[in-house]
């Protein structure tokens, strides 16, 4: 199988974890109480899961050297993750997994056609065109679309 495929049809199969990530962290949100312990649960049996599976393929430990050359904005994806678990699963109940995800999608593809425009954090620049114009237009469509029917 093509690499490209391969990888298309990994992210797509994390596009289906995704709402279910974001109702399984709000059931847990109604259970414990409040959005913030239920996302640091979410984000600390990731963690665990994450050491786990490092450790079990022995993947080698970063030197201190290493870790101080990255750039500031590196160790920020956490923060990144952590704020995206907890909106989400804030507004699961209220917005429902499709307009959720289409609403994810949107600002997911207009941010990413600003990165690779523009190269920010490490991506190399792919330039705008009209199809990928037409592509964030219709997500947005469908966005609009989507909460028309909710």
């Amino acid at each position: 199988m093509n690499i490209i495929i391969m990888f298309i049809v990994l992210v797509m199969f994390t596009g289906v974890l995704s709402p279910f990530q974001a109702g399984i962290n709000a059931e847990l949100n109604r259970h414990l109480g409040h959005p913030l312990l239920a996302a640091a649960f979410n984000c600390l049996t990731a963690g665990v899961l994450l050491i786990i599976v490092a450790l079990a393929v022995k993947v080698p430990t970063p030197t201190l050297s290493a870790m101080v050359k990255a750039p500031w904005w590196a160790w920020l994806g956490g923060v990144c993750g952590a704020t995206y678990v907890a909106i989400n699963l804030m507004a699961a109940p209220k917005l429902g997994a499709l307009l959720l995800m289409t609403s994810f999608i949107i600002g997911t593809v207009v941010t990413a056609s600003f990165i690779d425009g523009f190269g920010l954090v490490g991506y190399e620049v792919k330039p705008m065109n009209w199809y990928r114009i037409l592509g964030v237009f219709f997500l947005g469509v469908s966005v609009y679309l989507t909460y028309k029917g909710h």
